[in-house]
């Protein structure tokens, strides 16, 4: 497994419209993809930063995603909402649990 990690902020006056573009079209738009375990999107209190937890199965899973066409899309419609966008890609180094 591998952890696609992404924040970013929401632009003022833009969160009510992100939003909803985020829960018809963003989400399920990775939901979809080959290789996509599980998505979380994580906010501070009062804060218009997003965090988004991509779960996937492999390297060539997320290498995969990149070649789609329709990426281009739905990234360009993100971008007229959001701006800060910082990534990485995290694989596991350990697993612990009580």
């Amino acid at each position: 497994m591998i952890i696609f990690a992404y924040s970013y902020y929401i632009d003022k006056g833009k969160e009510e419209e992100y939003l909803k573009w985020s829960a018809e079209t963003g989400a399920p738009f990775w939901l979809k993809q080959p290789g996509v375990v599980e998505m979380r999107s994580y906010s501070a209190r009062g804060s218009n930063k997003r965090t988004v937890i991509v779960e996937m199965e492999s390297f060539e899973a997320w290498g995969k995603l990149w070649d789609k066409p329709d990426l281009v899309e739905i990234s360009n419609k993100f971008a007229e909402y959001t701006h800060g966008l910082k990534w990485t890609l995290l694989q596991e180094a350990a697993r612990y649990s009580p």
